[in-house]
């Protein structure tokens, strides 16, 4: 049983028990008003992940969460945020791909080089699920490095492709697809009008873990029994993450707030204003703003600091501050309040990507925080890595919202939302409002679990033909580009 530490406020625990709209019983209790503010000067020394007294290295953490100096030892949340913020860093450290005496690539974090280093990071380089999930149930390999299209120069200078784009992603997946945001595939569009993109990535061990029980091949995986319900290795992670678009005329000094990519994002014409009948493959520089951390069942969620507040006179992506009116947390819908289909999205080439919706009812996005949320960001904990240790980096402008993991059937804090990954969740606390409150109900039809992880439904059919009354994900198509509002 998770107890709180003496200044951590006691929030509800929520049962899930469906995917979107499932209703839970939640036993509320209101925070304390004389909670004593958390002391942002307080330290964590004595720490214990890195060698020689030393407070940076990119050291992965292992197995065992171990006890900082300046958490108590009966508080779970601390120590699991400590966790949690190391395998921030080891995981953002600059990436190297080193041919193991066995034959195998391994993804490790480059040894000659600073967290701050410019290059690739290490979950950059792992695996695109994609990559993993091939037409026709092909046996896939691991093949670690940068992705790449056959749309894009090759010799351009882009270093990673994101949102998904060369092939395709699935609506299977809770923090789907393409450029769209999780679970209602409705799209994320910031304050300069350009959509949000996403990204999934698995490691080696992942792999490893999908190749080795057959999980490639939709049949395998929808006969799975109920009587041995999957489990995933503790070293298997995967990593999600989203990006903004930065605005040309961005100041110099706000863009340096931003880790950035030069990325190639590939289109299907029919998602493209005046789109022909290839491929468009747009060159972009994105900006990190939220990233998801799935580890030794472990769920951490970081962003950058002004998604939704912004110090001085920096514009939060997501927010206005000046629009007292504005509806929050809610998706685009066209001039007659309806849903927008998600197949009529197009991107504009030129200009803010979104601009074909300048005008639209809450577009752009006005996100805020979910009920509650505030109170489980570690104000104290945040300051010291981005003070103590990631100071004079990229990376002191990234916050951990929050750790979240499984306890028996509940999970632990509540709620534990990305504004960025799940900005449109509805904000009640009697539906899920943590991201293993979805994952943990990854089942297939026969009631097997499938390690709380929906990328194994990217899965393809032996053959051509789906399972009855089953729709196979884009990324059975070969050579097929899915992109914006292309959901089956």
């Amino acid at each position: 049983m998770w107890i709180p530490g003496p200044a951590r406020l006691k929030m509800p625990l929520a049962l899930a028990t469906a995917i979107l709209l499932a209703l839970v019983g939640c036993a509320e209790e209101t925070p304390s008003d004389d909670a004593e503010p958390p002391d942002a000067t307080a330290g964590f020394g004595n720490y214990p992940y890195c060698p020689d007294d030393t407070i940076l290295c990119s050291n992965l953490p292992a197995n065992d969460i171990l006890l900082p100096q300046g958490c108590e030892s009966f508080d779970q949340q601390c120590s699991r945020n400590f966790y949690s913020w190391q395998a921030f860093v080891s995981l953002n450290w600059p990436g190297k791909i080193i041919n193991a005496p066995e034959g195998v690539q391994l993804v490790e974090p480059d040894p000659d080089a600073g967290v701050g280093d410019d290059g690739n990071r290490v979950w950059e380089l792992w695996m695109d699920p994609d990559d993993v999930f091939l037409p026709g149930a092909k046996r896939p390999s691991w093949t670690p490095g940068p992705t790449t299209s056959p749309y894009c120069d090759a010799t351009g200078t882009a270093k990673a492709l994101a949102g998904r784009s060369a092939k395709a992603s699935v609506a299977f997946d809770l923090d789907p697809d393409q450029f769209f945001e999780a679970t209602i595939q409705q799209p994320l569009i910031d304050q300069d009008l350009n959509f949000t993109v996403f990204e999934i990535r698995m490691n080696r061990q992942e792999v490893g873990w999908v190749i080795q029980n057959g999980l490639y091949v939709r049949e395998t995986v929808a006969n799975w029994p109920s009587t041995d319900s999957l489990t995933m290795p503790s070293d298997a992670i995967e990593t999600k993450a989203s990006w903004r678009i930065i605005p040309d005329d961005m100041p110099a000094a706000q863009k340096e707030r931003y880790y950035r990519q030069t990325a190639n994002i590939v289109l299907d014409p029919s998602h493209v204003d005046g789109g022909g009948t290839e491929p468009v493959c747009l060159t972009r520089e994105l900006g990190l703003v939220g990233l998801h951390i799935r580890l030794n069942g472990l769920w951490s969620t970081f962003e950058q600091v002004d998604n939704v507040v912004a110090d001085g006179e920096i514009q939060p992506t997501y927010n206005n501050p000046t629009c007292g009116d504005c509806a929050t947390n809610v998706p685009p819908t066209d001039q007659a309040g309806n849903p927008i289909k998600t197949s009529d999205y197009k991107w504009s080439t030129t200009g803010p990507s979104a601009a074909l919706y300048e005008g639209f009812p809450n577009v752009p996005a006005q996100i805020t925080r979910g009920p509650g949320q505030d109170q489980w960001i570690d104000k104290q904990m945040n300051h010291w890595w981005q003070t103590e240790v990631l100071q004079g980096t990229v990376w002191q402008h990234y916050m951990l919202i929050t750790t979240n993991w499984l306890e028996l059937s509940t999970s632990q804090p509540v709620p534990a939302l990305n504004t960025t990954l799940e900005p449109f969740l509805p904000p009640h606390r009697d539906l899920p409002q943590a991201c293993i409150d979805c994952h943990k109900l990854a089942v297939n039809g026969k009631g097997a679990s499938m390690a709380e992880t929906f990328l194994v439904f990217r899965a393809c059919p032996k053959t051509s033909r789906s399972l009855a009354g089953d729709v196979l994900p884009p990324n059975c198509t070969p050579a097929g580009v899915d992109t914006l509002a292309s959901n089956p």
